[in-house]
Order: C-alpha cells, then sequence, then structure tokens
C-alpha cells in the first residue's frame, strides 16, 4: 500500500486524474503536468477555467485551440496574450474577446487591429481601445465618433462638430490634453482648419504641427495668437503678419 501510494505520489504529474484534480483547484498547477498533460486539450480546458492565464503553461499546439482559448480569456482576459499567432490573427477570435473588454484588441496582430468591425466592438467596450487600433483606423472619422461617444466627452454626438470629435480623439489617444498630439494625425486631417484651431485651443504650440498652408492662414494663425500672446515672442511667422500684429497692438503685446 506504502509503495504504492509512493510510486504514484512520484509520477503524479503524469497521471492525469491526479493533474485534472490539482488544476481544478489551482489553474496554475498546469505548470507542474507533465508535458504530455500540458499538450492535453481536456487538462488545460480545465485549468484555464479555473484561471485563463494557466494559458502559459500549455504546449504551443493546445494555445492554438479555439475552445480552450475562448474559455481562457472568458475567465481572466489578458490571457489572450497566451494564443497563437494564428489565433491572434482571427477575426473571430478577438472579436469575441473585445465583446468582453475592449482593451485585450492589444493583444491581436497588426491586422486584425485594423480590422474595423472588430475595433469598432472594441470601442464599445472601452474608448481607451483607440491606442491598440491601426494608424489608419485612428484617422477613420466614424471610428473616431466611436471612441468620443464612450469617452463620454460629446454629449450628444449628433450636436457635435467634426471639429470637436477630432481634437477630442487627441486628447483620446493620449489620455490628457495635449493640443500637440496633432503631430500624430493624418495629413488629411491636419490639413483641415476647423480641426488645427481647435487643437490650438488646447495648446498654442499645436501650430508647429499643421500644414505648412494652414501655419500662414491668418484664421488660423489670429487664433494662435489669442490663446498665447506669448508665442509673438518666439514665432517669426506670428510676427511678420499684419492682422497678428495689430492684434496684438490691440492687447497692448507688443
Amino acid at each position: 500500500m506504502g509503495a504504492c501510494c509512493s510510486t504514484i505520489g512520484h509520477n503524479n504529474w503524469s497521471n492525469k486524474s491526479y493533474v485534472l484534480e490539482e488544476v481544478r483547484k489551482n489553474g496554475y498547477s498546469l505548470q507542474h503536468a507533465s508535458e504530455e498533460l500540458k499538450n492535453d486539450p481536456e487538462v488545460v480546458l480545465v485549468a484555464v477555467k479555473e484561471n485563463g492565464c494557466a494559458l502559459q503553461h500549455a504546449s504551443k499546439s493546445v494555445r492554438n485551440n479555439k475552445e480552450v482559448i475562448i474559455s481562457a480569456f472568458k475567465q481572466n482576459g489578458v490571457a489572450l496574450q497566451y494564443a497563437s499567432k494564428e489565433l491572434k490573427n482571427d477575426p473571430e477570435i478577438v472579436l469575441k474577446a473585445v465583446k468582453q473588454d475592449g482593451l485585450l484588441l492589444q493583444y491581436a496582430s497588426e491586422s486584425v487591429r485594423n480590422n474595423k468591425e472588430v475595433v469598432m466592438t472594441a470601442l464599445k467596450k472601452y474608448a481607451w481601445a483607440l491606442e491598440y487600433a491601426s494608424e489608419k483606423l485612428k484617422n477613420d472619422p466614424e471610428v473616431i465618433l466611436e471612441a468620443e461617444k464612450r469617452a463620454g466627452k460629446l454629449g450628444s454626438s449628433t450636436s457635435s462638430s467634426k471639429t470637436e470629435c477630432m481634437v477630442n480623439t487627441i486628447v483620446l489617444m493620449a489620455k490628457k490634453k495635449d493640443g500637440n498630439l496633432l503631430q500624430n494625425l493624418s495629413d488629411d486631417i491636419r490639413s483641415d482648419e476647423d480641426v488645427v484651431i481647435a487643437a490650438i485651443k488646447q495648446n498654442a504650440n499645436a501650430i508647429d504641427y499643421a500644414l505648412t498652408n494652414l501655419q500662414f492662414d491668418n484664421t488660423v494663425t489670429l487664433e494662435v495668437f489669442n490663446k498665447d500672446v506669448n508665442l509673438l515672442k518666439t514665432s517669426e511667422y506670428l510676427r511678420s503678419n499684419k492682422d497678428v500684429i495689430l492684434a496684438a497692438l490691440g492687447h497692448n503685446a507688443v
């Protein structure tokens, strides 16, 4: 009897019944299992249902098992990071994940982060997921609007202008008010006068990231001056602008 128990004790992590019992109590116990059992979908499934992050101890093959992966991130969303590259590149899998937690978008492949349906779904759960969208989608007006709606910054999207939407997105991506983040947007957006002016209203230095044609636009330069008269002392293009100088005289700034 004692010899038998001793033998079982010595080989318990190769014993499927024993391992199943252990991972039901503590999914992380999977790390002690034999390589054969780490490659057993049944064993790993039980483990990840107890602790999704136990997935990191599964074999490469099992980390490519859809049923196991879905169960893992349902228990703990961050478990998605341990999925195979193939499944991180599977829009169906990632879509299920971001429906649970929008921030899981960060673990998706570059291709999936450019999938508009996946990104929009992620944003419906968590506005900051925009940070993990592809550069193309970060500049998509529909995506930006959804992010803003979720962030609660626009109130009623029907009464909010495109300007507010675009500029608030800059804020959204940085998690702070900084018009200088205009530099992260596309040329099309940086050439939009309304967008540039709204960025300047947050930070006058944002003018540095507007396209050249807008830097010398009177409406834009006056807005810069109105935001920060001190820029007149350091900005050559402001000091060479007649309308700005006249406005400065009116403010006794020169």
